[in-house]
């Protein structure tokens, strides 16, 4: 099994870590296996779940595409020493693994960060819900510096657990 993972890297300014909450909703962009067919934007989490027509399981994400006989399935996972939902001070500037994608039928080609980001201070001042559409910036009055986020950047790529 291949699964599609999102790679992000930024710059942290002042930031102890950002983290995704619990069963974050991604914005994707997707494309059908052979990139004939794209949709740009949908919106997916592991706290919906979709039964998966003429089958008894479900997925995150269900669609067919307009050619197509069967449908497209995603489902949110995590890959256990690989992923992990936040990047660190330490990770500044570099590709960190945040989520995991077991795609059947679609492709994810981009992600859109959007809110609901969660940032903690090197001084311990956590703020929720950040927008991180665009560069973020804010002041940490417990450490009386700026703290930041910008030149965010992502990556999907494929990864291929070893056996």
């Amino acid at each position: 099994m291949v699964f599609l993972v999102i790679e992000a890297r930024c710059s942290l300014e002042n930031v102890a870590r950002l983290a995704l909450p619990p069963h974050h909703t991604f914005c994707l962009s997707l494309s059908s296996p052979d990139g004939m067919e794209t949709k740009d934007t949908v919106f997916i989490s592991d706290n919906e779940e979709f039964d998966i027509p003429n089958s008894k399981g479900t997925a995150h994400f269900v669609m067919k595409w307009p050619e197509s006989k069967k449908e497209a399935t995603i489902n949110v996972v995590s890959i256990p020493k690989h992923t992990r939902p936040y990047i660190d001070a330490e990770d500044s500037e570099t590709y960190v693994p945040i989520a995991a994608f077991e795609c059947r039928g679609a492709d994810i080609t981009k992600w859109f960060p959007e809110s609901g980001y969660i940032v903690r201070s090197t001084a311990g001042t956590t703020w929720t819900d950040v927008d991180l559409k665009e560069d973020w910036n804010e002041y940490c009055e417990k450490g009386e510096e700026p703290v930041g986020i910008s030149e965010m950047e992502s990556r999907i790529v494929k990864h291929k657990p070893k056996k």
